[in-house]
């Protein structure tokens, strides 16, 4: 269905403590997401200053808890554009670095093998794509309107 955008966000609050004049994280609690941890190469790929080899972290086994615990303050994550996003369009996460980076997962409907989709099935395929395609737009304009450069992934 669609790729998504890996964003670093945190609460301004935490902000105050962990970044400093440079922009650069300092004795930062990064919060990972144990089946998606994407840090290295997000920092690889952005080009910006990893904070340090012997970094803070939280280990979860969940994205959305990572993001919960960003939100009340408890570190910094990487978050998906798609699960992220109302939070921070709503100014609960915000955006420390002006970056993106295009994940290399994506999500995808699948059908039962050998069956022919039902009608409803396909009427909701079609409703959840342009529900999707309207999504992938808003978080385009939103992160271009606000100064965040995508960023691609380099072949491997």
């Amino acid at each position: 269905m669609c790729h998504w955008y890996d964003l670093t966000v945190y609460t301004s609050k935490y902000a105050t403590c962990h970044v400093n004049e440079a922009g650069d994280l300092v004795d930062a609690q990064l919060l990972i997401d144990g089946n998606y941890d994407v840090w290295d190469d997000w920092f690889m790929e952005t080009g910006q200053r990893h904070p340090s080899i012997a970094r803070h972290s939280t280990h979860f086994n969940e994205t959305s808890l990572c993001l919960s615990t960003a939100m009340s303050s408890g570190g910094i994550t990487i978050g998906d554009s798609i699960l992220a996003f109302p939070a921070i369009r709503a100014g609960r996460l915000a955006l420390p670095f002006r970056f993106g980076l295009e994940s290399s997962q994506y999500y995808s409907i699948f059908l039962r093998a050998g069956a022919k989709p039902t009608a409803e099935e396909m009427a909701f395929r079609d409703w959840l794509y342009e529900v999707v395609r309207l999504h992938q737009k808003e978080v385009g304009e939103y992160l271009v309107e606000t100064g965040i450069t995508l960023v691609g992934r380099r072949a491997s």
